[in-house]
């Protein structure tokens, strides 16, 4: 018997490498928004149905399509077919290299992940159609997905859009999970938590949302800007200032002005179509393909990026060296605060922070760890990977290792010695995915078809 049948694995015989980063593509092309959309919609005569909820479209007098996110631009290019005999017009708020979009409706670029002076263009001309154009009878889809929170900004009234581009620069960099930024942005904001919805009143609205946030709760995707929430925001954005030093700011809460939403809401459906559970289940499937034993580590990976990085080799070390080839999938986001002046991302930092418990382990295995979004902070890669291979060249370079961790640089260091996933934006987002591979064979055992 051979060491590949031993191994179990089925022809083609990849390396590690090679099946890790198969395994990442089919990720992200299961959520690829127009493959979500697609799956999730469906058109017969007059018939329009989101997740089998059906929606008689003569019983409105027109159809406008709006939407925010990193993924917007390209759920209406797989939208527009469905609908496009009945379209009146509408907008979608988009960050820079979305897709072109042909039909009524207008692309507005906007900026991510600190809202600017083009997000409150963008949004200023948003309410400016939802006012001026949309009226009773009507029927509203709105495309949402992550990146919507930075994309739409309109701060209240009695906040200086200064300081509040200044906040939100440090929420970004502070350490605090997207929920807690969320919260923050929803209760300085008039579009945010259901804001939106109440200004496309009386008109119906449909939601169509891909989930970038654990749980996918309708009020944190994209801080809810068609969610049916009704809640002061001000006690928790309080406690989330404090707890991340941002105490500062306080002053733009203003107790006596509570951010509860009145006014009624909108009919219609807040319907989630993709979260990264559907990116991992195709994660299980491509890596059984390739002759792995698969399962979902986990779709909720929180917390530091420090912390992570100790979880997952928890995991590893617990199957080093397995019978047969095992991986698993995860997804989640993770946070770091950043304190240096380099560049990189959670994702090059969890996956650094890895190397430096497993540099000496035996054993064939792989880790990898990247933005479905294709942008992994404030570097141009997605993510990176390492191996047993890659351990064993790095773990002289622990001086370099601790000044990357030291200033946030884990970018140039990958760069240099290699290991980045470097995708380009892939027009969704689902939070991070990632991939563990651990395959039978290493230093002391080579398996040729399965490392090099």
């Amino acid at each position: 018997m051979t060491d590949r049948s031993r191994a179990g694995l089925r022809p083609p015989y990849f390396s590690l490498e090679t099946t890790g980063k198969h395994i990442l593509d089919a990720m992200t092309k299961a959520v690829d928004p127009g493959v979500l959309i697609h799956r999730a919609v469906k058109r017969r005569g007059d018939q329009l149905t989101i997740n089998g909820a059906g929606i008689n479209l003569p019983d409105y007098s027109r159809v406008h399509c709006l939407g925010a996110g990193k993924a917007s631009a390209a759920m209406y290019l797989e939208l527009l077919p469905m609908v496009q005999d009945r379209l009146a017009g509408g907008i979608v708020v988009a960050p820079p290299g979305a897709p072109d979009m042909p039909g009524p409706v207008s692309l507005l670029t906007a900026d991510h992940p600190v809202p600017g002076r083009r997000s409150l263009a963008a949004t200023r001309r948003l309410l400016l159609y939802v006012e001026e154009r949309i009226g009773p009878g009507d029927l509203v889809l709105f495309l949402l997905s992550g990146g919507a929170s930075a994309l739409l900004a309109a701060p209240r009234s009695r906040v200086p859009a200064h300081k509040w581009q200044r906040l939100n620069r440090h929420l970004v960099s502070s350490g605090a999970p997207i929920s807690d930024i969320n919260c923050v942005r929803s209760a300085l904001s008039r579009i945010k938590a259901g804001g939106l919805a109440r200004a496309i009143y009386p008109a119906a609205l449909w939601t169509l949302a891909i989930s970038d946030v654990i749980g996918s709760h309708p009020e944190t995707i994209g801080s809810g800007p068609t969610a049916p929430v009704s809640k002061n925001f001000n006690p928790a954005a309080r406690k989330i200032l404090q707890r991340h030093g941002l105490s500062s700011f306080l002053y733009l809460l203003d107790p006596a002005t509570p951010t509860l939403r009145p006014g009624p809401l909108p009919s219609g459906r807040f319907a989630v179509i993709g979260d990264n559970r559907i990116a991992l289940e195709a994660g299980c499937r491509a890596a059984a393909e390739a002759g792995f034993s698969a399962g979902i580590l986990t779709s909720r990976l929180q917390g530091s990026a420090d912390s992570a990085a100790r979880r997952l080799a928890r995991v590893m070390r617990r199957f080093l060296d397995p019978c047969t080839p095992r991986a698993w999938v995860f997804g989640g986001e993770t946070t770091v605060k950043v304190k240096g002046r380099g560049k990189g991302g959670r994702n090059q930092e969890l996956v650094l922070r890895l190397l430096t418990r497993v540099d000496n382990w035996p054993g064939s295995w792989y880790a990898a760890c990247m933005g479905s979004d294709g942008i992994d902070g404030n570097s141009p890669a997605a993510g990176a990977w390492i191996s047993y291979h890659a351990a064993a060249r790095l773990k002289r370079r622990q001086k370099e290792m601790e000044t990357a961790l030291r200033e946030n640089d884990s970018y140039r260091f990958f760069r240099r010695f290699g290991g980045l996933i470097e995708t380009g934006p892939t027009g969704t987002n689902v939070m991070d995915l990632g991939v563990i591979l651990l395959a039978p064979g290493g230093p002391a055992s080579p398996n040729p078809g399965l490392v090099r």
